[in-house]
């Protein structure tokens, strides 16, 4: 988060906005005065910048092991 808000702090400001306050997308467009689509691509953007900086530093999350069974049961069913 703080290399996200280092180098796009107004995607921090939402992602924050949005996750941590719990303020709709919705919301947040109008507040800013913009579109809707916008404001989803950026939260998106974010959360693409944040896996990528987790991911070069190869770091694991809880959830990293539920998704893998989920994928792989998935796949096995097909």
């Amino acid at each position: 988060m703080a290399r996200l808000k280092a180098k796009r702090p107004e995607e921090h400001a939402v992602l924050v906005v949005h996750y941590l306050y719990g303020v709709s997308k919705r919301k947040i467009a109008r507040q800013a005065r913009k579109d809707e689509k916008l404001i989803r691509i950026e939260i998106q953007l974010a959360e693409g910048f944040i896996e990528g900086c987790l991911s070069m530093l190869d770091f694991k999350l809880d959830m990293d092991a539920e998704v893998e069974k989920t994928i792989n049961h998935q796949s096995c069913a097909a």
